[in-house]
């Protein structure tokens, strides 16, 4: 199962007081194979899986937010 860190490029405001700083580092489990930080968002069923493992780490967003996307995160495996 593929592993990754996720690092805020910049701060990233998500309304209702949730903010997440630059620089603010989350690891992520996905559980697919043939996974890679290019595809990571660029699947939607990726997208999902990033999804449910940002709920596990207090962080509820919907499905459509802008914040979902390699944009927004320096994407990192890390060895497992």
């Amino acid at each position: 199962m593929p592993k990754f860190e996720l690092t805020a490029r910049s701060t990233m405001n998500l309304g209702i007081g949730m903010q997440i700083p630059k620089g603010e580092r989350i690891e992520i489990n996905i559980p697919m194979m043939g996974i890679v930080p290019g595809n990571l968002f660029g699947n939607p069923r990726c997208r999902d899986a990033v999804q449910k493992q940002f709920e596990l780490n207090g962080l509820s967003l919907p499905p459509n937010s802008p914040f979902l996307n390699r944009g927004h995160w320096d994407v990192k495996m890390l060895p497992f």
